[in-house]
């Protein structure tokens, strides 16, 4: 069967008005933590119309590639082969279940992606090295959940939190109840591992995932189709796919319908706040001290305190200074907004109204 890079998670995410949630772990003492008491109650937000541009195109865009050019065949993957497992179907349910359901390839186009290496995953790492259990905090009390580990493992949208290490570092000698190495097999390399920064998301609709939303989901996320190729007549969605355990193929999809799809899986690697006056390819959020072009403003609006009208617009329940209206006394700061009708223009100077509209013209 024929499977795109199409992942169901043990936890999902929300999905309102193409703002996508990802859960914000973190782990301490082996186990991973959940904190769901703060205002962002565990979720990390990100905007799919952010503006950020990882790959050099949007949704709108006639042609997009997530992979670097020059991966033009199958056999550029390192992945383009796959262990036979299934013999693990009931020795080993979860070593089976990352094969059969395609979590190796999807995590292998996540790092080729984000991190421009061709690498192979490592299903002992993740067998060995995956907390068994979830503290989640919240208000009314905390809760010890299991995830599992070794061959009752169950893979979730926290199951890389610690990073992605390839097989020619962990090796492929150990058991899946062996401890988490902590060095490469060479024993003198520390650990490698990919994507410790990443999160996973998913979104599911029952009506059907438009393509307007699938194309920003890949544009902005990465791997899910690889991309799309257009010309005057049709869309060929980019993907990789596997037969079973036969090699690694290219392939492509024409989507004549929609909602052709219901549920999609994804990574993400959520922004920081900028350092600088130059903006990073998976972007940063715009701060008081620096806020380079294309810097992602706050969605909550309490964060927007600080940061200055020239970054981010207003917006409703905007209580900057900035924001605010001319009142026409001491307390008006130079870029106030004008107020819009002759009568509550009275007491406005003249020179406070053109240095307004200047600043404007400006932005």
């Amino acid at each position: 069967m024929k499977i795109r890079l199409l992942i169901q998670f043990l936890l999902v995410t929300v999905f309102q008005a193409e703002i996508i949630q990802f859960q914000k772990y973190s782990i301490e003492r082996g186990t991973i933590i959940w904190d769901t008491k703060g205002y962002q109650r565990g979720f990390i937000k990100i905007d799919t119309d952010d503006g950020v541009q990882p790959w050099g195109g949007n949704y709108l865009s006639s042609n997009l590639s997530v992979f670097p050019s020059n991966y033009i065949s199958a056999s550029n993957f390192s992945i383009l082969k796959v262990t036979n497992y299934t013999e693990f179907t009931f020795l080993c349910p979860s070593r089976y279940d990352y094969y059969h359901s395609r979590y190796f390839e999807f995590e292998s186009a996540a790092i080729l992606s984000y991190y421009n290496e061709n690498v192979v995953p490592s299903v002992l790492q993740w067998l060995n090295c995956q907390p068994e259990l979830m503290l989640i905090q919240d208000k009314q009390g905390d809760s010890l959940e299991p995830v599992g580990k070794g061959c009752n493992a169950l893979y979730g949208t926290y199951s890389r939190i610690s990073g992605i290490s390839p097989t020619s570092c962990y090796g492929e000698i150990q058991q899946a109840s062996d401890i988490c190495r902590m060095a490469c097999i060479d024993s003198a390399t520390p650990l490698i591992t990919y994507g410790s920064a990443l999160r996973m998301g998913q979104i599911s609709s029952k009506q059907g995932i438009t393509k307007t939303l699938l194309r920003k989901l890949i544009a902005r996320f990465g791997p899910i189709y690889y991309g799309w190729t257009s010309d005057t007549e049709t869309t060929k969605y980019l993907k990789l796919y596997r037969e079973g355990t036969k090699d690694l193929q290219i392939g492509s999809d024409i989507l004549s319908q929609w909602p052709h799809i219901t549920e999609v899986a994804f990574f993400a690697q959520p922004p920081s706040g900028c350092t600088s006056s130059q903006l990073p390819q998976f972007g940063c959020q715009c701060s008081q001290y620096n806020s380079p072009k294309g810097c992602i403003c706050p969605i909550n609006v309490d964060e927007l305190a600080n940061i200055p009208k020239s970054s981010c617009e207003c917006v409703l329940g905007d209580f900057r200074h900035s924001c605010m209206p001319c009142l026409g006394d001491i307390y008006d700061i130079p870029d106030c907004i004008c107020p819009t009708t002759a009568q509550k223009l009275i007491n406005i100077s003249r020179t406070q109204i053109v240095h307004v509209l200047k600043l404007q013209i400006i932005q």
